[in-house]
């Protein structure tokens, strides 16, 4: 550091003496982070084309915890010729795994597959999911039917009992999702519930 005394100035040496390690750090390239960047990168290398390699690599990141990674999976599937990976969605036993595979399917509007992949949807225990899954499966069923249309009276009846006994929710997301496919579906205790939920919405807005 640079100092003196009138107008002088003088450089000054500051030296430590101590044991602690003053080297300097690296920048940490293994770190859980630069790996999950790493992988992401290589997932996005079958995005744009298909690829014989891309599903055995990216379907195990379906149900990855990271994000990113799942969505990378996904794209990855998207590319590749639906008719090769259908049954593999359907027959999927991890239910997180299978949310994300079908809702790939369903963006890939693959013939025939709105039955199968809703029945394999109502499979799934919507009370064991954390929210991020919850809202995953209501999208995968309104991007589902949106494209799909509307299922069977069977199918019909198996996701209404299947969604209808959580709404409504704690949560305004998952009751905005759940109104949405339940009201798809007409309900028929939709609309009383949504009305009571406004209801109570509205009394806890301050005037």
């Amino acid at each position: 550091c640079v100092g003196g005394r009138g107008g002088q100035s003088s450089l000054y040496r500051v030296s430590y003496k101590g044991k602690a390690d003053t080297s300097l750090s690296k920048i940490d390239t293994t770190s859980s982070h630069a790996k999950a960047r790493k992988t992401r990168h290589m997932l996005e290398t079958f995005h744009g084309q298909p690829n014989p390699k891309a599903l055995e690599t990216a379907w195990p990141y379906l149900n990855d915890d990271d994000y990113h990674l799942r969505y990378a999976a996904r794209i990855a599937i998207e590319w590749q010729d639906p008719a090769s990976w259908a049954d593999k969605a359907y027959a999927e036993k991890d239910d997180i795994a299978a949310i994300h595979a079908l809702l790939s399917l369903a963006r890939s509007d693959h013939e025939g597959s709105l039955a199968p992949s809703l029945k394999r949807l109502t499979q799934v225990d919507y009370s064991k999911l954390d929210k991020t899954g919850k809202l995953a499966l209501l999208r995968t069923y309104g991007v589902a039917m949106s494209r799909g249309g509307m299922p069977d009276d069977a199918l019909v009846k198996a996701l209404g009992a299947q969604l209808d006994p959580h709404f409504p929710a704690k949560d305004d997301n998952l009751n905005e999702e759940l109104c949405r496919v339940l009201s798809y579906l007409q309900h028929p205790s939709v609309v009383e519930k949504t009305v009571a939920l406004m209801k109570v919405t509205k009394a806890k807005v301050p005037d």
